[in-house]
């Protein structure tokens, strides 16, 4: 099967798309979010956070996501080493993601294909 992996640069809106059926859980390889999660702590206090807001039609399911992202790794946030967010000034739809927020492959690569 090939099926092309998408880069999320949100981590509320895009655990909501996966939530919501717009984006298999299977495709997101990474999700560079614009936030500062230091450690587990400042991880569990946005998870809180984004439960009672972006996630509060399926809080236990986008817990259950993000954490899986959290512990593999795969939550980049470039705010921690004074880096640039790559912000939504990304043309969605030229490159073929499913909805805003959403880039095919890696932001500055070709999309990765299994």
């Amino acid at each position: 099967m090939n099926s092309i992996m998408l880069t999320g640069v949100s981590l509320s809106l895009c655990i909501k798309d996966v939530c919501e059926a717009k984006v298999r859980f299977e495709q997101v390889g990474q999700i560079i979010a614009a936030t500062r999660m230091a450690n587990d702590a400042d991880f569990e206090s946005v998870v809180g956070s984004y439960k009672r807001t972006y996630w509060r039609k399926h809080p236990d399911e986008a817990e259950r996501y993000a954490r899986s992202l959290w512990t593999a790794g795969k939550i980049a946030q470039p705010l921690l080493c004074n880096e640039r967010h790559p912000g939504f000034n990304w043309d969605y739809e030229a490159h073929g993601a499913p909805s805003s927020g959403w880039c095919v492959g890696e932001v500055i690569a070709a999309p990765v294909t299994d």
